[in-house]
């Protein structure tokens, strides 16, 4: 079943890895059509600290 969408704004959750880097899934990437070199723009808010997590 093919993904309609709406808005512009589909949240989802990353994990910040070494150098700050972020993955967008895969889905997500599908669904905006976003290739490597591509710009985007993210808004961010923090959930859950490193530390936090045990």
């Amino acid at each position: 079943m093919p993904i309609q969408v709406e808005e512009e704004d589909i949240p989802f959750f990353a994990e910040v890895i070494a150098g700050g880097r972020i993955t967008i899934p895969e889905e997500i990437r599908k669904i905006f059509g976003v290739k490597d070199g591509d710009h985007v723009m993210c808004r961010v808010r923090l959930v859950k600290r490193a530390e936090d997590i045990k």
